[in-house]
């Protein structure tokens, strides 16, 4: 039995959602990692670039031109979101070449002219067409269709994108067991926004989001390693529409560490699947996604 280790941000899911970017930024993004400054004209290295009046960055040799947009734009986040356009990334290098005598490299080969850095975003976001469905790329799906039966296959993430990953690939997510760790480390930032994929929603609601992410097939009975087959070669998703039955809460286990939470006797089942029924979905939280709740705690569901 063999342990799949995957990470999600940028390797399966090809957006980033903390910084709000769609699949275009991210693409200019990944390229601009790689793009950097091989030599300047003599005496230029340590000088100032000024993009603007108000946004400037001193250049040196072997500098990324990732590097020099987060330092031209460190004030600002939302600027920093904006400049991610093909007009705005080919004009730096541009301006690079003009003002610098820039000579470029993407990765280990030459980069003669931005001409090649817009030809090498057209490739790519060609290629990212065709091979990328709402943000995932279709690989994970026949990673995940062929070995998830017999082998473990692992998410490991940084970030906050796991649960619309989980959502689009399996037909119910009580079935993945979630760890988080060091959760009380985490960003105040990164916490709500781990909080938001899991908050309170009613069954309406719920069940909107869960056929607008479910995999495709699932009006047609098709088997799950058919559905993933599906979802591999790009076959649009036809969600089902039919009314899902009302979600009943589990009754919660008693933490490991003890808190006034555990120790209070745990509801009456019929009763928490009624108020379920007529009011909210509540996930079943675990240790450590919480604040004041102890960290690295998994659970299964």
């Amino acid at each position: 039995k063999n342990i799949i280790m995957m990470d999600i941000n940028s390797t399966v899911v090809f957006n980033d959602i903390m910084s709000g970017k769609a699949a275009t930024p991210v693409l200019l993004s990944a390229l601009y990692e790689t793009t950097a400054i091989a030599s300047l004209y003599q005496g230029k290295s340590g000088t100032t670039f000024h993009w603007d009046a108000e946004h400037s960055v001193t250049v040196k040799k072997g500098m990324t031109f990732k590097k020099m947009a987060k330092q031209l734009f460190a004030s600002s986040k939302d600027e920093y979101n904006e400049f991610w356009t093909v007009e705005n990334t080919a004009r730096l290098l541009e301006r690079m070449q003009e003002e610098f005598g820039a000579h470029l490299t993407w990765g280990s080969r030459e980069m003669p002219s931005a001409d090649d850095f817009r030809r090498l975003f057209s490739q790519f976001s060609n290629k990212l067409n065709k091979t990328v469905e709402k943000g995932i790329v279709r690989s994970w799906y026949e990673l995940y269709r062929k070995y998830h039966k017999e082998h473990l296959i692992m998410l490991n993430t940084f970030g906050v994108e796991c649960r619309k990953l989980i959502l689009e690939t399996v037909k119910r997510e009580d079935q993945v067991t979630l760890w988080t760790v060091n959760y009380d480390s985490w960003s105040s930032g990164d916490q709500e926004r781990f909080k938001e994929q899991y908050d309170i929603f009613n069954t309406a609601e719920y069940d909107e989001i869960m056929e607008d992410m479910s995999p495709s097939g699932r009006a047609a009975g098709m088997s799950e390693d058919e559905q993933m087959s599906a979802r591999s070669e790009g076959v649009p998703a036809q969600p089902a529409r039919s009314p899902s039955p009302p979600l009943a809460v589990p009754a919660p286990t008693a933490a490991k560490t003890p808190s006034a939470a555990a120790q209070a006797p745990p509801p009456d089942p019929p009763a928490a699947a009624a108020a379920a029924a007529t009011s909210h979905y509540a996930p079943h939280f675990p240790p450590g996604m919480l604040p004041g709740m102890p960290a690295a705690q998994g659970y299964p569901g």
